[in-house]
C-alpha cells in the first residue's frame, strides 16, 4: 500500500521490489498453505499467473500462487477455475466458510491483494494478523485498504524498513 493508504493498482505506483521485500515475500510463501483472494484480485490474477507470460523474475511467486490451494470470496462468481491447476474454490458465505477454514489444521492462511476482502475479514473479526508493506509514495487516488467499517485496534508485533525505505509492519488484531 502507499503512505496515503491506497492499495489498488500497485503496478502504477510501486517502484521497487528490493532484496528485503523479496526475503519477506519468500518467508510469507514458506509459512502459507492456503490463499484467500477477493473477486477482483482473482479475475486480474488468474489469467496472468496461469499464462506463459510470467517473467523469470516472478517464477517463484507464480509457482507458489499456482500450486497453493486458493479460496475466492465472491457473491457474484459461479465458478473459479485456476488454469490447469484446478485448486481454487469459491467461498460464498464469508463468516461461516472462513471460520471453518481457520479451524482446519495447517499453516498460515494468507490474503494477497484484495483490499475489499481484507476489510471484510477485519469487520467480521476473522483476521488475526495483518502485514502491511507501506511504500514510500503517496498515490492520491485509488482504492484504500481500509474502507467503511467499525473501529479496529491492533498491536504492532514487528516492523522493518527495507533498504529502499519500504516499511514492513506486522500487526495482530485485538479481539473485541
Amino acid at each position: 500500500m502507499t503512505m496515503d493508504g491506497v492499495a489498488e493498482a500497485p503496478n502504477i505506483w510501486q517502484e521497487t521490489f528490493d532484496e528485503d521485500m523479496g526475503a519477506a515475500m519468500q518467508g510469507m510463501m514458506e509459512e502459507t498453505d492456503t490463499v484467500l483472494l477477493g473477486r477482483v484480485t482473482y479475475q486480474e490474477w488468474e489469467p496472468y499467473w496461469t499464462s506463459d507470460n510470467v517473467s523469470a523474475d516472478n517464477a517463484g511467486f507464480a509457482r507458489f500462487i499456482n500450486t497453493t490451494p486458493k479460496y475466492v470470496v465472491s457473491r457474484t462468481l459461479k465458478d473459479t477455475p485456476w488454469g490447469t491447476f484446478n485448486n481454487a474454490q469459491l467461498v460464498k458465505n464469508l463468516k461461516e466458510d472462513i471460520t471453518n477454514l481457520k479451524a482446519q489444521p495447517g499453516k498460515t492462511i494468507t490474503v494477497t491483494g484484495s483490499p475489499t476482502l481484507v476489510n471484510s475479514l477485519l469487520q467480521e473479526d476473522l483476521l488475526d494478523e495483518l502485514t502491511l508493506t507501506i511504500h514510500n509514495v503517496a498515490a492520491y487516488k485509488g482504492k484504500p485498504l481500509f474502507g467503511q467499517g467499525n473501529l479496529k485496534r491492533f498491536d504492532l508485533v514487528d516492523v522493518k524498513a527495507s533498504r529502499t525505505g519500504v516499511i514492513l509492519a506486522t500487526y495482530q488484531t485485538r479481539k473485541p
